[in-house]
């Protein structure tokens, strides 16, 4: 069990006691103190101000941390509200220590700190002593303190009954070792003044001597402050907020609760009040992500408008589509589907001022597709191919000229793939001068065989074509090997779903009277050229004047989109710009009002 210090309040001394201890404790009178540790100080104080001033630097930091940011990284959570509380805390009780420190040495009418008299041990750092006698002293140990050899200090370590310790640091070993001789040699008088039964020289060495007459009264009153002491110096009081300074503290960072609240409403007006500023879908879409407390008015009106705004100042249709799809709700719907709408009559009309005049059949069809189309949101528009079957090349084969070389080698799907895919390229660049490619895209769906199924979801645009015999017969002059002309039939189908009107036409491509073939051989006898390069340059020269003879049916000669389809870029089957007006094509205006 521990044995407790004695506790007097300062003030319930005796007035002799008062003044002798406060002389004492100045050097002024005996005894004067072996030892005495400073308790505090200005620079502790100050040390305490400044890191209360740094912990709350830390919270106005992290309380403007992402401030008003748009994307709601400026809501802070409760894990922050927790770090703030902490902060506060720690500075609320850094700055009431510091408060305390001040008023106790006001208070405490000695300098704040342990004292070392020969009779008793006393901690004076506020209005109550606390008096360790030293008659209950076990032992004491000095203990050199050393750091890589050096020495740092001396700890003068006295351990109490009940296991209390006090502890005097001393900078100097010199100090430390005169200190420890004044302590025994005071020691060595008290035992001979008791011994001898001198009472004055015990008096002498007994800075209390004065109290010990009312020791037991004294002691049974403790710690509780006695009435003003009607004479003589006396202490001053701590108020119970400095006393009690953590629970204190706590009670002051209990703030940190509204002011993060009204932090973080302050902070979602700053995000949506900028947001507002900005007015783009993004900026408003960003802090409807946040999740701010204005979201249900940004999501039914404000970010609606802006991103019809946006969409028609890009003023594609996929752009209004897309704004549509986003916000199929919005009150903006019905003039997005307005301007898309009047993207299509612009789209129409110039395709008009374009279009053949050969069959007046096409243009019909072509506004009948333009209308599905914008019904439909574009949908592809199928590129398929019906080629000549086997049995139809085979047949050819079996009656064929002695010596002439075979046809249905050279027409299997591998070989006349690279030629369709390039009628669909100049199906799409003749096209793509007129319609944008969110209007009307081709897309090339490859051969069609008896498992393709009926399409309706698409359009088509559907090219078969045949093969057969033109009744002329070619010689190679090398060789004298016969090769048979091949005339080639095209015709072309457009159709669209669920409507009865179709489109078609024919072309007839009859092969050349003399045609070269390039080829080379090197280091063995010049035979000729091979049979299937013979027959792939025929089929490419029909294909190429098919190329020729399709954008005739659709434009015009000498307009833009036929002086753009008949010209010969590398074969593309990707997009053909960026979906939107082709170049050259005037921006509609529009007819409802910007969005508030």
């Amino acid at each position: 069990m521990g044995v407790s210090a004695t506790t007097v309040h300062f003030d319930a001394l005796p007035e002799a006691a008062r003044r002798r201890l406060i002389a004492s404790a100045q050097g002024r009178a005996q005894p004067a103190p072996i030892l005495f540790q400073k308790t505090g100080g200005w620079t502790r104080v100050a040390g305490r101000i400044v890191a209360g001033l740094l912990l709350v630097g830390g919270c106005v930091a992290l309380l403007a941390s992402g401030f008003g940011d748009i994307d709601g990284a400026g809501r802070q959570g409760p894990g922050l509200l927790a770090v703030q509380i902490s902060m506060a805390w720690l500075a609320g009780w850094a700055f009431l220590a510091a408060a305390r420190g001040i008023v106790s040495d006001r208070a405490v009418q000695v300098p704040r700190g342990r004292y070392l008299f020969p009779t008793d041990l006393i901690v004076a750092t506020e209005p109550v002593l606390r008096i360790f006698p030293l008659d209950t002293l076990e032992r004491l140990d000095p203990i050199h303190v050393f750091r890589s050899g050096v020495y740092v200090r001396t700890d003068l370590v006295f351990r109490f009954e009940g296991g209390h310790r006090e502890v005097f640091a001393i900078g100097d070993r010199a100090a430390a070792e005169h200190a420890l001789h004044v302590f025994r040699q005071a020691g060595y008088l008290m035992t001979r003044a008791s011994g001898a039964r001198d009472t004055a020289a015990l008096r002498e060495l007994d800075v209390l001597a004065e109290a010990r007459e009312r020791w037991s009264q004294l002691t049974a009153s403790g710690a509780a402050p006695p009435p003003h002491p009607a004479s003589g110096p006396s202490a001053g009081t701590i108020p119970a907020a400095l006393r009690w300074a953590p629970i204190t503290a706590l009670a002051v960072a209990a703030l940190a609760v509204p002011a993060w609240l009204a932090r973080n409403s302050a902070s979602d007006e700053r995000a949506f009040e900028r947001a507002v500023a900005q007015g783009s879908s993004t900026s408003l879409a960003a802090y409807l992500e946040g999740g701010g407390i204005h979201r249900g008015e940004v999501e039914a009106e404000l970010l609606p408008a802006a991103a019809f705004r946006d969409a028609r100042a890009v003023g594609t249709v996929t752009a209004l589509r897309d704004f549509v799809l986003r916000f199929p709700r919005s009150r903006h719907v019905a003039d997005a589907r307005q301007a898309i709408h009047g993207r299509f009559e612009q789209v129409r009309t110039a395709f008009m001022t374009q279009a053949s005049t050969t069959d007046p059949a096409m243009p019909v069809f072509m506004g009948d597709l333009l209308l599905w189309l914008e019904a439909n949101d574009s949908p592809s528009v199928l590129v398929r191919f019906n080629a000549p079957t086997a049995r139809m090349l085979d047949e050819i084969d079996r009656n064929l000229p002695r010596n002439t070389s075979p046809v249905a080698p050279h027409f299997t799907p591998d070989r006349t793939e690279p030629r369709e895919r390039n009628i669909t390229g100049v199906l799409r660049r003749g096209f793509a001068a007129v319609f944008p490619d969110d209007v009307m895209r081709l897309e090339h769906s490859g051969r069609m065989t008896s498992a393709t199924p009926d399409e309706t979801a698409h359009a088509t645009f559907d090219v078969s074509y045949s093969v057969r015999p033109s009744g002329s017969i070619y010689v190679d002059d090398a060789s004298g090997r016969h090769f048979i002309g091949i005339t080639n039939d095209f015709s072309v189908r457009m159709t669209i779903p669920g409507a009865a009107r179709t489109y078609s036409f024919q072309i007839a491509v009859e092969p050349p009277e003399l045609f070269d073939v390039g080829y080379q051989r090197y280091g063995e006898p010049d035979d000729g050229p091979p049979d299937g390069t013979v027959y792939t340059t025929m089929s490419e020269l029909a294909f190429a004047q098919l190329g020729t003879q399709l954008p005739l049916v659709f434009f015009r000669p000498g307009t833009p989109a036929h002086v753009q389809a008949v010209s010969d870029p590398p074969v593309s089957l990707e997009p053909i710009g960026a979906p939107g007006l082709p170049p050259g094509l005037p921006d509609i205006p529009m007819n409802a009002p910007d969005p508030d």
